[in-house]
């Protein structure tokens, strides 16, 4: 059976529509297959340098869909209470009600000053002795008091109120004042590890400096995950701690 020339010219003006349809529909296909979405994750300056940023460009590429929004804070925000799918936090800050993936190793805490700081001042034989030295002092986002420098002395913790002329929430700021003679700081050992290598700075203290939990990523307890996280979870996992 043949058309007639109204469904010849009928046939021709379907065939475009019926190829675009056919695109669209093998376009949503393979969208299905490819993850799509927006993460939004919360993560202090030293977790997205140490966790984050040697990790993020394999994930992107893997993932070119998934769009990574990182607000970098010093600052404990609870999640269930702000606008975020994760949080980097380490071992310390992590409430019951949060579950918690680790992502590293433990960690230490160290106090560093520079050699020349240490000839002018002179060396502090125990953390409190500190009380006497100019320090860089620390603080939360959004908190009005320095935080009080914690040591362990092989039975328990202790804490020093370290003084000093300047208040920072950033540690890494913290950090370059120190290296410029400014005062000692207490700073995560990886911050500090290629200064004192380097002998740029000295560490204080060692043996009341204990390891404690590291980095984690942590987000609500909740039945559904959403994928773009389940699948960073994974990459951050197989990347730093190999599973």
């Amino acid at each position: 059976m043949a058309l007639t020339e109204k469904g010849q010219l009928l046939l021709s003006d379907l065939r475009p529509v019926a190829h675009a349809l056919s695109e669209t529909l093998q376009n949503a296909k393979l969208s299905a297959n490819r993850p799509v979405g927006k993460l939004r994750l919360l993560s202090p300056r030293s977790a997205v340098e140490q966790i984050l940023l040697p990790a993020l460009p394999e994930f992107s590429k893997k993932y070119p869909d998934i769009d990574v929004d990182i607000t970098v804070a010093d600052t404990d925000l609870q999640l269930p209470a702000a606008e975020y799918d994760a949080a980097l936090k380490i071992g310390e800050l992590i409430s019951s009600e949060m579950v918690a993936v680790r992502l590293g190793p433990e960690k230490r805490q160290v106090v560093v000053g520079t050699p020349a700081f240490l000839k002018q001042y002179g060396q502090p034989e125990h953390p409190k002795d500190l009380v006497n030295f100019p320090c860089v002092r620390w603080r939360w986002s959004g908190q009005e008091h320095a935080y009080d420098w914690e040591f362990h002395d092989g039975r328990k913790w202790f804490s020093v109120h370290v003084k000093g002329p300047v208040l920072l929430t950033d540690r890494q700021l913290g950090l370059k004042l120190t290296l410029a003679g400014f005062g000692l700081c207490m700073v995560s050992s990886p911050d500090a590890q290629p200064y004192l290598d380097n002998g740029e700075l000295v560490e204080l203290f060692p043996s009341y400096c204990p390891l404690y939990p590291g980095w984690h990523i942590c987000f609500p307890r909740q039945h559904y995950i959403p994928k773009p996280l389940r699948l960073m979870i994974d990459h951050l996992r197989r990347f730093h701690v190999g599973t």
